[in-house]
């Protein structure tokens, strides 16, 4: 009978696995510690650390003990299997599930541990060994550390064992039947991209535009023919500005002696050199300040 093929997990599935497995334990930590903050289940944040170990033995009695795949493999299609593909022994389950469930619980409790210890040298009149205890852990925790610096660029290497657990185990990552081709469509990128160029060009246009020439110009445009007749000033309305169509502020009159609001005429002819006057379409090129007779209400 043919020896069933074995098809290897790449090194980003292996993360990708990984991840999940962290992010899904972070996930629930947090739901439980939000639920544990009211009462009358404040006093079990006392035991945090056990009710999180609790939930670390959970989640692999329920996937690699069950399925040999951590949740995050099960996700992806793999599981776990010995460096040479054979089937996973019931002893390499039960020492997965209590190297993950009692290293991060020794990590929740090192403070009180070290505090029960410190206690039972005080006791026994040993206080002495503690400095030298605090020691070893500190240098302990520092080794751990390097070593899996040094399991990760073996990872990177060979591309087995993503974790120390793994690697000291001899656990590796098989596919559970033949994988499907990776594909990558980049239609949502080249879309993203196209949109972001073409935000950038037309941020960078945007300064140059002349948009209060392009409003009048287009203002002219779409303005119906004014017969002579209309081109006259009312009465009553000649300290009106042809602009804003208010009462004029420092009022200030063109060349054909239609009123303007000083800063709204200049304003305009600062941005058009060619403003005509939206009256009689007559080019403003001179201004000049409008003096008005109080006496007599007229303008000189």
């Amino acid at each position: 009978m043919p020896e069933k093929e074995v098809f290897h997990v790449l090194r980003v599935t292996q993360l990708d696995a990984e991840e999940i497995n962290n992010g899904i334990c972070s996930i629930l930590r947090n739901e439980i510690k939000g639920s544990l903050q009211t009462s009358p289940f404040s006093y079990l944040l006392n035991f945090e650390p056990e009710i999180y170990a609790l939930l670390r033995f959970v989640l692999w009695k329920y996937s690699v003990h069950d399925t040999e795949s951590s949740i995050g493999q099960a996700m992806l299609n793999s599981k776990y299997t010995n460096m040479n593909g054979g089937k996973l022994i019931n002893q390499k389950k039960y020492a997965y599930g209590m190297l993950t469930v009692v290293i991060y619980w020794l990590k929740d409790r090192q403070r009180l541990l070290i505090a029960m210890i410190a206690k039972l040298l005080e006791k026994n009149e040993k206080i002495h060994l503690l400095p030298l205890f605090e020691k070893f852990i500190s240098h302990f925790i520092t080794v751990l550390n390097f070593l899996s610096l040094i399991n990760f660029l073996l990872f990177l290497q060979t591309g087995t064992s993503v974790n120390l657990i793994e690697r000291l185990l001899g656990l590796k990552h098989v596919f559970r039947g033949k994988p499907s081709p990776r594909y990558i469509d980049y239609e949502y990128m080249r879309k993203e991209l196209l949109w972001r160029y073409i935000m950038d060009t037309v941020f960078c246009i945007l300064p140059f535009v002349n948009f209060r020439k392009l409003y009048n110009l287009t203002k002219n445009w779409l303005q119906p023919s004014v017969s002579p007749k209309d081109k006259e000033i009312i009465p009553g309305s000649v300290l009106e500005c042809r602009i804003c169509s208010e009462k004029a502020t420092n009022p200030y009159s063109s060349e054909c002696n239609h009123v303007f609001c000083y800063y709204c005429i200049q304003g305009n002819m600062n941005a058009d050199s060619n403003f005509q006057c939206p009256i009689c379409q007559i080019a403003v090129q001179h201004i000049k300040p409008l003096v008005i007779c109080k006496s007599s209400n007229k303008e000189y």
